[in-house]
């Protein structure tokens, strides 16, 4: 499939489920990656391009709200996170999760007009999932400058 008869079919798709448009569906979860497979199945595979976003922004937040075996910078940002980003991101994953649980059950029975609903309600969903998200992110970045220093530890050997 080349990338003209992918925005071909979904324009198709998109018309007779009333999605999104193609240019934003690509804007925030690359489908245009899909025209490297050939699918009789095109709504499963845009629904999978969305789930692959939600995933990364699950194990990001599982990252955050469990640290246990976290790399070192996101400790270095959970010493500066407030309870409000916290439980905003804790609602976040649990939002995500729920999408995540949805999507598997399509993946088990096949039915166009479900996957056409779940790609409307995630699509909506996400845009505010991303302003949440830009909104956790730039306290991040802010508050990176204002990282604790590491004390100088003696040997206690």
């Amino acid at each position: 499939m080349d990338l003209k008869k992918l925005k071909l079919e979904y324009s198709e798709l998109e018309k007779k489920f009333g999605l999104p448009s193609f240019s934003k569906m690509n804007e925030d979860f690359d489908i245009e990656k899909i025209e490297l497979k050939e699918t009789d199945f095109l709504l499963r595979e845009v629904r999978r391009a969305m789930l692959e976003k939600n995933v990364a922004y699950l194990r990001f937040l599982e990252m955050v709200l469990n640290p246990s075996n976290s790399p070192m910078f996101m400790l270095i940002l959970l010493k500066n996170i407030t309870n409000k980003e916290k439980q905003m991101m804790n609602d976040l994953y649990i939002e995500l999760g729920k999408y995540e649980i949805s999507s598997m059950a399509l993946d088990n029975i096949h039915n166009e007009e479900k996957e056409a609903e779940f790609i409307n309600n995630f699509y909506n969903k996400w845009q505010a999932v991303k302003q949440n998200f830009a909104s956790l992110i730039s306290g991040f970045e802010s508050s990176w400058d204002h990282k604790s220093v590491k004390k100088e530890k003696g040997y206690l050997g």
